[in-house]
């Protein structure tokens, strides 16, 4: 594989390689290059150049979604190469490739979440990832991880919620942020409506989501009102 110290289009473009050999070949067909190419993107996913870095994190999500059978020890180290990439201070990088490589990394949390919680602290990596959304500069991955928000909101509540429920308030600040906006689809938003009017069957439920909207913004307040008062 490419070499830290070549070019920021060769350590890219062999990047995207392995993206793209790991999302359209599949594990399967490549048992003997999977090692060297995971390895690859694990260590470029902190690479100081963010456009490659975002290739590397992309990777990850590719890596997660795609080997079902992976193990306890190599999720895991995924996750924290993850941590590493979101916590990179933006310095002098420019600002949208930036964004869109932090965007990426947090992303793929959200598919280590969805794919393989129950190898890993599912608790600390929730909140991790609804602390970093809702995302704003890769719409094609803010759409899809608001959307996969949303899907296990409903399919497994209690993965997002938290102890307690105690993510709720985070969780409707998010949906109300991006509910009305390009960052959301219709389905995701029908999905959050369908939610919100199962908290207010239920007294308790429908005390506490007026709690937290009474603290949340106005933009987010209204949004989350209007579905509340949908029928």
């Amino acid at each position: 594989m490419c070499i830290r110290d070549r070019s920021n289009i060769i350590r890219r473009f062999g990047v995207f390689l392995a993206d793209d050999m790991i999302e359209y070949l599949g594990v399967e067909l490549i048992p003997e290059e999977w090692p060297h190419l995971s390895e690859a993107l694990l260590r470029y996913a902190t690479d100081l150049s963010p456009d490659v870095r975002q290739a590397a994190c992309y990777g990850i999500g590719v890596i997660a979604c795609s080997s079902a059978n992976i193990n306890l020890e190599q999720i895991n180290l995924c996750l924290n190469v993850l941590v590493q990439a979101i916590n990179i201070q933006k310095g002098n990088q420019n600002t949208e490739l930036f964004n869109h490589c932090r965007d990426n990394a947090i992303a793929s949390v959200g598919k280590i979440i969805a794919t393989h919680h129950e190898k890993i602290d599912a608790v600390s990596a929730v909140e991790l990832w609804l602390s970093n959304l809702p995302l704003k500069h890769d719409k094609e991955e803010a759409i899809k991880q608001h959307g996969l928000l949303k899907d296990i909101l409903l399919a497994q509540s209690d993965l997002v919620m938290g102890p307690q429920g105690k993510n709720l308030p985070q969780i409707l600040k998010i949906f109300g942020e991006v509910v009305n906006t390009k960052y959301c689809d219709q389905d995701t938003k029908q999905g959050v409506q369908q939610f919100i009017q199962g908290l207010v069957q239920h007294e308790p439920l429908k005390v506490a989501l007026q709690n937290i909207l009474n603290v949340l913004t106005e933009k987010q307040r209204n949004a989350l009102q209007a579905l509340y008062s949908s029928n």
